[in-house]
């Protein structure tokens, strides 16, 4: 999972790190959700940035009557104070036509509500026509006058507004995208006490979009959002402690982080808790529980919620298999532009999971989920794609760049994938007839065969797709000696692929691997020493492992590897 921003920018991450949700602001400190699109689950509200989604608190839901009297009655009240001048009842007025709440909803006639509060200087109205118009809630998608609202909001000193116009930088939404006015503008935010503000930055220095993964100043910032009662930072924050990214791993404290979000009505958090009980992280794994979370998540329109409860259908994990609701779920979830929900999608296309085989709708997939910072795991499948030719023409270098943008992001099978086309000694070759040689020789216990064969599983090389066979054939390979199994199940681990997540596991194989001079154990060590992911941050460490990658045969480490610097001794 990844994490999520906060709306006016928020969201969240199932699989490792943050989400975004749309959110219209009351005069009162709850937010009443958007109907109309929710964007990806890592980030804060009215949608202004990105990271693991963290949407702010929920209103508590009313009853809607559809009764005609009944809204006349409910509304006229309202309609008359407004009126009259007061501004909080043009808000709350125009909160209830945006969410059909007593009145049957009309997005033009909430936005002038919202626009006559912004002009009588009450300045979350000006938030709310700005998160209307640049998510599309019920009008179309209008980024300038977006900009326009959001700016006269934040020059007014409602922080809101500057988190608005650092969500339209940073997605290069209207404006040329500008990371660097984004990080400045949500800083600001942050400084002048809106937490949305802090959990957005935070996105921003996990994802590495702006000078690099800082994992640590990341953590910092989403506690600071929690203790303020960002529930979407602390699901983000428990994401971080569930990985070990910038702080020491404690699925305990991830559970509890889990729950405080979940039980305060955030779905981010409760996607989340659900998945510590799929895999039985910190609580006793329970699959009844697990399906239950996933699914009142999703129903709460948590995209991240129907991606997950999607996987479980395809797998048949927590819920009777069914690839035809694993596929209208994935197919939900990339509509509202959910990048797991669009890489899952892609997995079917691939597979012919529920739907018919068709490798170009794969790959054009992991295409879009790639282009959001927040998936590096479909870079990794369209960099196999493009190094395969699977859909598309066959482009080594393509493949490349790829691979090292999942790594850059975090993705451990990423770095792992760039080392295969960068000089190192493994060799796989990748048909069906192959896989069929590594299957035998594999019977007869030759593990570098099973751990090859693992890896065309992986990719769904010349044999079907199946990340658990995958993990289970580097399992088989590791245990008997075979050291680049061994790194290939450290990734697995690192990444939750075939297997619950581990990073405490993924360590100890990959410095196995690397002692006994596989460089990919190596060249992955320095990665997690560098994010300070399931270690601590040491660059000492890292340059160390990437000098030991170097001599085992990593020539993307030798280009990165200090030379002038002794040894140091390794942990």
């Amino acid at each position: 999972m990844s994490t999520q921003l906060t709306r006016p920018w928020s969201r969240g991450l199932p699989r490792a790190g943050a989400a975004f949700a749309v959110l219209l602001i009351a005069t009162t400190p709850w937010a009443c959700t958007s109907a109309s699109t929710t964007p990806p689950s890592n980030v804060a509200a009215p949608r202004p940035a990105a990271v693991p989604d963290a949407a702010a608190p929920q209103a508590p839901s009313r009853e809607v009557v559809d009764h005609e009297a009944h809204e006349a009655a409910t509304a006229e009240p309202r309609q008359t104070a407004c009126d009259a001048g007061d501004m909080a009842s043009c808000i709350d007025l125009g909160l209830a036509y945006a969410n059909g709440d007593g009145v049957v909803r009309d997005a033009r006639t909430a936005i002038a509500l919202f626009q006559k509060a912004c002009d009588g200087t009450l300045l979350v109205g000006c938030t709310n026509v700005g998160t209307m118009y640049e998510h599309g809630s019920g009008v179309d998608r209008d980024p300038a006058r977006a900009e326009v609202a959001y700016r006269k909001a934040c020059d007014g000193g409602y922080m809101l507004g500057c988190v608005g116009v650092a969500s339209l930088f940073n997605e290069g939404r209207g404006l040329a995208r500008d990371v660097s006015e984004a990080v400045a503008l949500l800083q600001q935010a942050c400084d002048g006490g809106e937490p949305i503000g802090c959990t957005n930055l935070a996105v921003i220095y996990e994802r590495g979009s702006w000078h690099g993964r800082d994992t640590h100043k990341a953590d910092t910032l989403y506690r600071k959002a929690c203790d303020s009662g960002e529930l979407q930072s602390c699901a983000n924050l428990g994401i971080a402690y569930r990985r070990g990214a910038g702080v020491n791993q404690d699925v305990n404290r991830a559970v509890a982080l889990f729950q405080q979000a979940c039980h305060g009505g955030n779905l981010w958090g409760c996607t989340n808790l659900g998945f510590v009980y799929e895999c039985g992280l910190g609580v006793a794994r329970s699959a009844a529980q697990a399906a239950k979370l996933y699914q009142e998540a999703c129903d709460g329109d948590e995209m991240a919620g129907c991606a997950d409860l999607g996987e479980a259908y395809a797998r048949g994990s927590v819920v009777v298999r069914d690839p035809a609701k694993a596929v209208a779920l994935f197919q939900q979830s990339c509509d509202r532009d959910y990048p797991q929900g669009c890489t899952d999608l892609g997995d079917a296309y691939a597979d012919g999971l529920g739907v018919v085989r068709d490798a170009g709708k794969a790959a054009a997939l992991y295409h879009k989920a790639c282009d959001d910072d927040d998936k590096a795991e479909s870079c990794v499948k369209l960099g196999d794609a493009y190094a395969g030719g699977a859909g598309v023409a066959h482009d080594e270098a393509r493949a490349a760049a790829l691979y090292q943008k999942a790594c850059d992001g975090g993705e451990m099978r990423g770095c792992s994938s760039l080392g295969l086309v960068h000089g190192r000694r493994i060799q796989v070759s990748q048909d069906a007839a192959a896989a069929t040689r590594y299957q035998d020789a594999c019977n007869r216990g030759a593990m570098r065969a099973c751990a090859s064969l693992g890896l065309l599983h992986l990719r769904g090389t010349g044999v079907a797709r199946d990340e658990v066979k995958a993990a289970a054939l580097f399992q088989r390979a590791c245990g008997g000696g075979d050291l680049w199994g061994c790194a290939q199940l450290g990734d697995a681990y690192a990444d939750r692929t075939g297997v619950c997540p581990d990073i405490a596991r993924a360590v100890p194989l990959y410095r196995k691997a690397c002692d006994g001079g596989e460089a990919q154990g190596c060249s992955n060590l320095a990665v997690l020493y560098q994010q300070g992911t399931g270690v601590a941050r040491d660059a000492a460490k890292a340059a160390a492992f990437r000098r030991k990658a170097c001599r085992a045969g990593d020539t993307r480490a030798c280009a990165r590897a200090p030379v002038a610097q002794p040894e140091p001794t390794a942990p």
